[in-house]
């Protein structure tokens, strides 16, 4: 875990009942010019309008990260995983067992979930 530092494409984030009056503040009636991913990058860097170096919001991330884009092979976005080559790569980079994936399953109520990585033998799991 590390401080934030020029974050994109926010998929999922936890924030305190006073960080979102003051995102609230901030991108309801001060400004809010851009893309979110980028306003809130701005913000949890000082960089917006009024912002003081002494008063920076904590913002943490994690490494590897805990939620990742799920790319599908037929993309239903302008979001695209390209792997080797420029080909597309379906799955979810950095998620061992992917919810996209086992959503089937997990609706069904079966416990047993499968894993998008093979290890060094070709076995899953």
């Amino acid at each position: 875990m590390h401080r934030a530092n020029t974050t994109t494409c926010t998929i999922g984030y936890a924030i305190t009942q006073r960080g979102a009056r003051k995102l609230l503040y901030e991108f309801g009636i001060r400004e809010f010019s851009k893309g979110y991913d980028f306003a809130l990058s701005d913000w949890c860097n000082g960089l917006t309008r009024g912002a003081r170096r002494e008063m920076l919001p904590m913002c943490l991330t994690v490494q590897p990260p805990i939620f990742s884009h799920h790319f599908a092979e037929r993309a239903t976005s302008d979001i695209t995983g390209n792997g080797a080559g420029g080909r597309p790569v379906e799955g979810s980079r950095y998620v061992r067992w992917s919810v996209k994936i086992n959503l089937e399953r997990l609706v069904r109520g079966k416990t047993e979930m499968v894993e998008q990585w093979v290890d060094e033998d070709g076995n899953k799991g």
